[in-house]
């Protein structure tokens, strides 16, 4: 699994501000709840059949386009909440630490108006502490508000 950092943060989508004045109400994707891994790619499109904002987390990973040789890669997404936990087995793909992102996930349970998030963390993994090799960790709250601004982090499979 590849991934694309960036500093950007945007919201999740298909819902108004939430200090906002408006009636409207978020939209339900649910064929963007899996959290499972494999599930990503699918959940980024079905927010994106829905969603008409352009500046969004899906859009943004789906939009994204690297030339690495010669050979365009333009298959990237935004992966599913057990997608990105799992990108802290392999410290190169670490989210930043203390930084909240984004995932296709959304919310179930009828609390369609909040995506999942996740954030990482690292502590000192018990004795003996030594503070050159730290613990990292991938944990979420449990879901954020979809107007909600949180980092993005793109990935594509090979």
């Amino acid at each position: 699994m590849q991934t694309l950092e960036g500093d950007l943060e945007v919201p999740w989508g298909c819902c108004p501000d939430k200090f906002s004045d408006s009636e409207d109400l978020c939209i339900d994707i649910p064929e963007a709840e899996n959290k499972a891994i494999g599930y990503g790619l699918q959940n980024t499109l079905a927010i994106l059949d829905v969603c008409n904002e352009p500046n969004i987390a899906a859009r943004l990973c789906s939009d994204y386009i690297v030339e690495y040789e010669g050979v365009m890669y333009d298959d990237w997404y935004l992966p599913s909440l057990n997608e990105i936990r799992k990108m802290n087995i392999d410290k190169e793909y670490i989210l930043d630490h203390g930084d909240t992102y984004w995932t296709s996930s959304q919310g179930s349970y009828n609390n369609y108006e909040y995506a999942e998030e996740v954030f990482g963390w690292v502590d000192q993994c018990g004795p003996p502490y030594n503070p050159s090799e730290g613990c990292w960790h991938v944990g979420n709250l449990g879901g954020m508000y979809k107007s909600d601004c949180l980092k993005v982090r793109a990935v594509r499979s090979f």
